[in-house]
């Protein structure tokens, strides 16, 4: 899997003020790695996988199904 990864450093400073600023305003339950939770949405944009399909190191494939979800909801992705 290392060898699919797309967040370099560069990126990931820049967005993750934005998802720090988010996550400090909401009572969801947070992930102990959103790095990696960003890594799996540009796999599933980059494979058009079904959910279902992701790769296990990703982790639950549910649980970043809904944390997807709730990002688009409060408009998070368009910041990004």
């Amino acid at each position: 899997l290392s060898g699919r990864l797309r967040v370099n450093d560069a990126f990931w400073k820049a967005i993750e003020p934005i998802i720090r600023a988010v996550k400090g305003t909401t009572t969801a339950p947070t992930n102990s790695a959103p790095r990696m939770f960003v890594e799996a949405i540009l796999y599933q944009a980059r494979t058009g996988n079904p959910w279902r399909g992701m790769p296990r190191e990703f982790g639950d494939w549910n649980s970043a199904y809904k944390r997807f979800r709730r990002w688009e909801r409060w408009g998070l992705w368009k910041r990004i």
